[in-house]
């Protein structure tokens, strides 16, 4: 393609085409320069053309650098070390989860259950009940297990009187009673800490499914906040001795938090 400033034209026949001196063509190129200059400044928004082009130009290389951006961050997002996502933070599996329909002290932690107080609407008396469940099994009901529970009874603060349990072992089943004339006792052997075992009679309850100290309460829960462990082995009805064990620690503590006296 021919340059416009370098075409000049002249008539078509050979006869009329003038002869140029080798300074007129020069000459007549800066003129035809200076005219398209000029034509060119005259039209309106002529000198504002090139600006607003390279304006709109930047614009859309930036925003092509933002997108590429974005779709490079999207493939490989990258985040500060000091930062923990979802993905970094390693589940928190229960082990017992799977344990816990046969076992239910799969990763329990032995401690004193307070019942908190009651009052009667009766006589105003305040009931109050601490518990302690046994570290070891009494026995499995359709393959899951259960413990034995030492209970505690207090009375407006004091160990419970009359016909109530002060304090003895619950557990699932029939107590052997030491022999039909004697229903209601049962023959135990108690042990704490590392001292030697010592043979007792406790009595049975009406329910057949708690023995306690009969007649030396007070000197048993005496007992029970001087020392770290008790063992107790007693019988169900018709079976082999059982052995349940309680880690005594902390109770006397409760006591003194619940202002509680034996």
């Amino acid at each position: 393609m021919l340059d416009p400033l370098l075409v000049i034209y002249y008539p078509e026949t050979e006869d009329s085409i003038p002869e140029l001196t080798p300074e007129e063509p020069h000459q007549i190129y800066k003129e035809e320069q200076k005219r398209i200059e000029a034509e060119s400044a005259s039209k309106p928004g002529a000198t504002a053309r090139p600006s607003w082009l390279l304006f709109w130009s930047i614009c859309a290389l930036l925003v092509f650098a933002v997108g590429v951006a974005v779709f490079a961050f999207r493939q490989n997002p990258t985040v500060h070390p000091s930062v923990e996502t979802k993905a970094d933070v390693p589940a928190r599996v229960d082990p017992c989860e799977a344990f816990r329909e046969t076992d239910p002290h799969c990763g329990w932690k032995p401690h004193w259950e307070d019942s908190g107080v009651s009052v009667s609407p009766m006589d105003g008396k305040k009931s109050e009940f601490l518990f302690l469940d046994s570290t070891d099994p009494d026995g499995t009901d359709y393959g899951r297990l259960h413990y034995a529970e030492l209970k505690l009874c207090f009375e407006d603060g004091r160990l419970c009187g009359g016909q109530h349990v002060k304090v003895g072992v619950k557990v699932h089943g029939m107590v052997d009673p030491v022999s039909t004339d004697s229903e209601y006792s049962t023959a135990v052997r108690v042990k704490f800490d590392d001292e030697k075992p010592l043979r007792q009679t406790w009595g049975i309850s009406d329910g057949r499914d708690m023995l306690f100290p009969n007649g030396h309460e007070k000197e048993f829960v005496a007992e029970l906040k001087r020392h770290g462990k008790l063992i107790l082995e007693f019988n169900y009805y018709e079976k082999a001795p059982r052995t349940v064990t309680f880690e005594l620690s902390g109770l006397t503590d409760k006591m003194t938090a619940s202002n509680l006296e034996n």
